[in-house]
């Protein structure tokens, strides 16, 4: 049985959830909607065209609207400028609005209607338009001769003509009056002139030299930064085994170090390159990127690595029939990269292959400790093949005719690498607002192409197509509380269960992460130790303060202890907090005094 508060947090959830489901389609607003139609669409010449308007009103009020439209159909212009008329009040209908006698043969278009009113809920103007094409043909008549006639109807002003010439005319007026305190204020001006210029050349003297002064200083910083920048890395890729590991496996095939280059920190990331050469002129590398003060993707390869993965690829059975396979067509090798070998001994490679008459092909795959997997080839002409079968293939036909009927176009095709001659493709196709594809999967064999599994895929996710299934389970369960709720037994006891919160120590905590900051700086983990000093007098605060933010501020944190009427503990705060800043951010070097300062700080602070 449900209690008050139990039903209302099940009703709560149950009207999110419809909400959520139904999306933007229930807070439709009501507008006026207006729709143009011709009677008939074919018509012949001399004959005479009916335009009527389909027109709903949604308003519980009538509505004054002025109309402004402009149709031009065999030779014959009606020009409706502005006409004034009234709509009912919740009118839905079509009614005759013009008839045009037509003469020229052609095909026309007509114009689109606009209808501008006041809308009776906002009190604001507005103005609906036809949205439909509406197309009119003209069949018969003399095509050497023309017929020409325009008629022009205005009842009213559309854009309240004269309402804006009184706008325009107070604004002359208005800039006239500006003229003259522009004028005189000009006059006033040149009699400064003078001395202003002189004031600018004597501050363009001191502007030169604070700009000068100023370039040399950001040239000092830039190089301070990245100097600081390049400590940091050098340090990082010393406690990296990964990289100490490649770089040992390189120095003891003979290679030696040529130079390193870095990129510049962007989003506090770098990318970095160590070049190294034999005496003999093979050379090798390692690539990595250095982010947020970790070390990731690291790779190395060397000539003597592409040598040893040339011969797993040239002892591969599936490598060498795909190799073949395209010898067989005319490709001959062309150029062969790879991805570089990993912490994990792993590296992608695509050998690339071309021939006479500009076709081109490819071969890719993975290669794991000496393991070839996952060796695919495609070329150029294998997706010619493909659509040329499918072009041919009765089903796939039938599904393209079927979206196009729909208004769909097809936008591009897209042919996955061939293992073991079995591959799949996806056409894409769109009308300009929603996608799908035609999938399936192809097979070659004896130089036949063989294509199965087709189907239309539409792209919705499972919560689309389970939408409406979950819209009804939601009602009815809505419906179920509601009638659970009503016939609720009286006697029904809510039981409260009281909930224990385990009290946090802060001080406690805070300690723990000072001794191993004290324990991490011995060990050679400098650095980080400031880090874990600060983490901990921060989180000493964010349970004294009692914050939800997950951490707090210097300034937040100076605020509170301010407030408290504690000022010699601010000063002990700020330098501790400005010592660990200095050293995280490789601004300043690590030394034993300022870390036992630092703790000394922090366990003053943490009381």
């Amino acid at each position: 049985m449900f209690s008050d508060v139990g039903f209302r947090k099940m009703m709560c959830i149950w009207v999110i959830a419809v909400f959520l489901l139904l999306g933007p389609s229930a807070c439709a607003t009501d507008e006026l909607k207006i729709e143009k139609i011709a009677d008939p669409v074919t018509i012949e010449s001399s004959g005479t065209v009916k335009i009527l308007l389909n027109i709903s009103n949604p308003f519980d009020s009538d509505i004054i609207v002025k109309i402004r439209d402009e149709n031009s159909v065999g030779g014959t212009m009606l020009d409706t400028q502005c006409i004034q008329g009234k709509i009912p009040a919740n009118a839905v209908g079509i009614s005759e609005y013009e008839s045009i006698q037509v003469h020229n043969p052609g095909t026309f278009t007509l114009g689109t209607i606009e209808v501008k009113y006041t809308n009776p809920l906002t009190g604001k103007e507005e103005i609906a338009a036809s949205k439909n094409k509406v197309d009119v043909t003209v069949t018969g008549g003399n095509p050497n001769v023309a017929f020409s006639s325009t008629s022009t109807k205005l009842e009213c002003q559309f854009d309240d003509q004269q309402q804006q010439q009184q706008q325009q005319e107070e604004q002359k007026s208005e800039e006239e009056q500006r003229r003259e305190e522009m004028q005189k204020q000009m006059e006033e001006l040149k009699q400064q002139q003078d001395e202003m210029q002189k004031k600018l050349s004597q501050s363009r003297q001191n502007m030169n030299q604070d700009m000068s002064s100023v370039k040399q200083q950001q040239q000092k910083e830039a190089k301070e930064a990245n100097e600081g920048l390049d400590k940091e890395l050098s340090e990082r890729l010393a406690e990296s085994e990964d990289f100490q590991e490649m770089k040992k496996e390189l120095e003891d095939m003979g290679y030696e170090e040529k130079g390193k280059t870095r990129t510049d920190l962007r989003d506090n990331e770098t990318e970095f390159k160590y070049e190294y050469e034999k005496p003999d002129g093979e050379k090798g590398e390692i690539t990595g990127k250095m982010k947020d003060g970790k070390i990731e993707d690291l790779k190395k390869f060397s000539d003597d690595d592409a040598k040893a993965l040339d011969e797993k690829l040239s002892s591969d059975k599936e490598f060498q029939e795909a190799a073949q396979r395209l010898e067989k067509e005319g490709f001959v090798p062309d150029k062969k990269e790879f991805s570089g070998l990993n912490s994990k001994n792993e590296t992608e490679f695509n050998y690339q292959y071309k021939r006479a008459d500009g076709e081109t092909a490819n071969i890719t795959g993975d290669i794991k400790d000496g393991d070839v997997s996952d060796v695919g080839v495609k070329s150029s002409v294998d997706e010619k093949r493909v659509m040329d079968a499918l072009s041919n293939n009765t089903e796939f036909m039938k599904l393209d005719d079927e979206l196009r009927s729909k208004g769909f176009e097809k936008e591009g095709f897209e042919l996955k690498s061939f293992k073991r001659n079995e591959s799949s493709f996806s056409a894409m196709y769109s009308d300009g607002n929603e996608t799908v594809n035609i999938t399936g999967s192809v097979e070659i064999a004896l130089d036949e192409v063989k294509v199965s599994n087709l189907k239309i895929e539409d792209g919705r996710t499972i919560f689309d197509k389970l939408k409406v299934p979950l819209l009804l389970i939601l009602v009815l369960a809505g419906v179920y509380s509601y009638l659970r709720y009503v016939r609720r037994d009286v006697f029904d006891v809510e039981l409260e269960v009281p909930v224990v919160v385990k009290p946090i120590n802060a001080r406690k905590e805070a300690m723990k992460l000072i001794r191993k900051a004290e324990r991490m700086y011995k060990s050679g983990k400098k650095r980080d130790a400031y880090t874990m000093v600060s983490s901990g007098v921060r989180l000493y605060f964010k349970y004294v303060i009692c914050s939800e933010k997950d951490e707090l501020t210097t300034s937040e944190i100076v605020r509170y202890v301010r407030g408290k009427e504690l000022e010699g503990y601010v000063d002990d705060l700020r330098e501790c907090f400005t010592l660990c800043d200095m050293v995280k951010f490789a601004k300043y070097k690590p030394n034993d005094k300022d870390f036992f300062r630092v703790v000394e700080l922090s366990k003053g602070c943490v009381r």
